[in-house]
């Protein structure tokens, strides 16, 4: 009863220290509706920064809110489209000159943290697009996320506008924007986790962009790094699809030997064992060499007992 816990909340914010009222806003993300904006709203003015900013967060990925609604019309006055016949329109962003301390309502700092490489203008601008819905960028630019992820580039705020959409994808969780930031680069926005961006997009656009990064000829991603983002972003108690394994099992055959002097990969054979679909057990058992350095041979012996305990529990009666 959704309705019935926000009273329980609203009751108990009043008597809780700012450590317990921000974990206990924090938990509004499951579920979270247009019918929890109210209380968020005057959580805004919360005198613990936690909240506030655990606050600003759900607002910003709820759907339709009015923080979104406030940070769109902001960043509205600053970009401006010139329409073009048969072309794309022309974009052009300038952040405000100056603060409004209105912004500060809806926790827009004034002064950038003196570890920031933003200058005030840039920091201002990050903090407004960030809270702006990523679908406002395309009804006003007609523009989809590739196209504009290739326009910001060549704008003298590319790092803030970049750095702002990447937390907005996390946010509110739009596949399309998620799969543009996968194709775009994997160094894109800086640590960007791989595994949340691949986690918002259905399973088969999931495993063909992470194919993708693996396949790439110029990566800076580790193959170990990107299977670990693949199997961290399958839901609990799911299998790769048979197409995508077999073609990861033929890059894994192919890195086995680099595997002796990297850890974290030879785990990530471990891990395949585990989230190969059952129709590729058999194949997956068969084909390895019989002799290697003693950490391969190691990694094999690892795969091989993974997949006996899962033809042992196929057997088990169900």
């Amino acid at each position: 009863d959704a309705s019935m816990a926000r009273t329980w909340l609203e009751e108990a914010i009043p008597t809780e220290g700012a450590r317990d009222r921000a974990a206990l806003v924090a938990c509004l993300a499951t579920g979270l509706t247009l019918e929890d904006e109210p209380l968020l709203e005057t959580l805004l003015k919360d005198k613990s920064k936690d909240v506030r900013q655990t606050t600003l967060t759900l607002l910003s990925s709820l759907p339709g809110s009015g923080l979104g609604r406030r940070m769109a019309g902001r960043l509205d006055s600053c970009l401006t489209v010139t329409k073009r016949v048969l072309v794309s329109p022309a974009l052009s962003i300038e952040p405000p000159e100056t603060f409004d301390p209105a912004w500060v309502s809806d926790l827009v700092e004034e002064t950038p943290p003196k570890s920031s490489k933003y200058g005030a203008r840039a920091w201002w601008l990050r903090q407004i697009a960030r809270s702006v819905p990523l679908e406002w960028w395309e009804e006003k630019t007609s523009m989809p996320p590739e196209k504009l992820l290739q326009w910001v580039r060549s704008t003298d705020w590319k790092d803030a506008i970049v750095a702002a959409w990447a937390e907005a994808v996390l946010l509110q969780q739009r596949p399309a924007w998620a799969e543009a930031f996968l194709r775009a680069s994997p160094v894109e926005a800086g640590p960007l986790p791989f595994d949340r961006l691949l986690s918002i997009l259905p399973q088969s656009a999931r495993e063909e962009q992470a194919l993708a990064l693996m396949r790439r000829p110029v990566n800076p991603t580790p193959l170990s790094t990107t299977l670990s983002c693949l199997f961290q972003a399958l839901p609990f108690g799911e299998t790769l699809s048979h197409k995508t394994a077999a073609q990861i099992l033929i890059l894994l055959r192919g890195a086995l030997e680099a595997s002796a002097y990297d850890v974290t990969l030879r785990g990530q054979f471990v891990e395949f064992a585990a989230a190969a679909p059952e129709s590729l057990v058999d194949a997956l058992s068969k084909g390895w060499p019989a002799e290697g350095s003693p950490s391969v041979l190691s990694t094999l012996t690892r795969i091989l007992s993974v997949l006996d305990h899962r033809k042992d529990l196929h057997r088990l009666p169900s």
